[in-house]
């Protein structure tokens, strides 16, 4: 997201949006713990 798109948001929208990036990097993270993750670079991205 870019800096403009994150300042529009309310805060509620703000608070769904960091539960989403973090229940994302958590699944990335036990991807890449078990060896599954196909694209290391992803983890860095969230």
């Amino acid at each position: 997201m870019k800096v403009d798109e994150i300042r529009g948001l309310s805060a509620d929208e703000l608070t769904e949006k960091l539960a989403s990036l973090k229940e994302e990097l958590f699944g990335l993270r036990f991807q890449h713990a078990t060896g599954q993750l196909d694209n290391p670079m992803r983890i860095k991205d969230v």
